[in-house]
């Protein structure tokens, strides 16, 4: 049986200087996607075993349960065990590495560099140094495994490529999770939380920004950094303001101008998307019909019977 890392090596490549092991992940595994958070795959690879020493922190959330799967970290001993659906497993960087499937396993996967994961503690907890910790096998967490399943749902998307904001408020969401959880800072008392929404002034500017790039690929840091705050205490303090995520948000005011535009312009359709913000003319109707119950489409053809309506009025005047 051919050997990878579970991170997706393929065997003889792990020699060759300046690859990241996430880079290595075959791309018939699944959809891959790096944010300015981690890397993120949300892979179905098929029986196999993996030996190797993991160069970044990974995080494998099972979608799908693994009979007799097989696991060694460090100088430990094998272990043979069943892990269910929704089962976490967390492998340290520089931890030596070897595990074993037997069946295809849909999971996804989450490459953490060092770091990243210091960076991120530092900014949302005000720590300087944490460690991950590796798990019991077979260990079920079901808070990881829903945002994972949402994270995978949006990465296999067919009629569009995957939302960057919406990926990234989901990414912080596990992530601030796991480092709870999962991590030494487990062991210290927790925080307590900011309060409140967004303050008038930070939210009047936040909104001209917005509205200014409608129509660019906005980061979840970009929006933190104006106002000020990480990005979990951002996306709470921001739904706290306007009732919703800032992805929605946007998507909302994407879709009202889209329809504005449709509606009071003979502008193509497909050009309409691209000046909204949508990933493509079919994004645009997606998101029209879910949002507002109606399409592009429609809009303009109820539009032009107005206008006709118009000039038969006008005319008997």
């Amino acid at each position: 049986m051919a050997k990878t890392h579970e991170a997706g090596i393929p065997a003889g490549m792990g020699d060759k200087p300046g690859l990241r092991s996430f880079d290595r992940v075959p791309e018939s595994w699944g959809p891959r996607i790096s944010t300015g958070l981690a890397d993120l795959a949300a892979i179905r690879p098929g029986p196999d075993d993996a030996d190797a020493e993991a160069d970044a922190h990974f995080l494998l959330v099972f979608q799908s349960p693994q009979r007799r799967r097989e696991l060694r970290l460090d100088a430990a001993r094998s272990t043979i065990f069943d892990a269910p659906a929704g089962s976490l497993e967390i492998v340290p960087a520089g931890a030596s590495y070897f595990s074993r499937w037997q069946h295809p396993m849909e999971c996804l996967l989450l490459s953490l560099e060092p770091a990243r994961l210091q960076q991120f503690a530092q900014r949302e907890f005000g720590v300087g140094r944490i460690e991950l910790r590796a798990l019991k096998p077979g260990t079920v967490d079901r808070t990881a495994n829903g945002i994972a399943g949402l994270l995978r749902d949006e990465m296999r998307r067919a009629d569009h490529s995957p939302a960057r904001l919406y990926i990234e408020s989901l990414t912080t969401a596990l992530m601030v999770h796991i480092v709870r959880s999962h991590s030494s800072l487990a062991e210290q008392p927790e925080a307590q939380p900011l309060r409140g929404g967004l303050s008038p002034r930070v939210w009047r500017d936040m909104e001209d920004f917005i509205r200014e790039n409608l129509a660019a690929d906005i980061a979840l840091a970009s929006l933190a950094s104006r106002a000020g705050l990480s990005y979990s205490h951002f996306l709470r303090a921001f739904r706290q303001t306007t009732g919703v995520s800032p992805h929605r948000y946007i998507m909302q005011l994407r879709a009202y101008q889209a329809r504005h535009q449709a509606a009071t312009s003979r502008i193509p359709l497909k050009q309409i998307a691209a000046q909204c913000g949508f990933a493509s003319q079919s994004h645009m109707t997606t998101v029209l019909k879910a949002l507002l119950n109606e399409t592009p489409g429609e809009v303009r053809r109820q539009s032009g019977a107005a206008a006709i309506q118009d000039q038969v009025e006008n005319s008997w005047t």
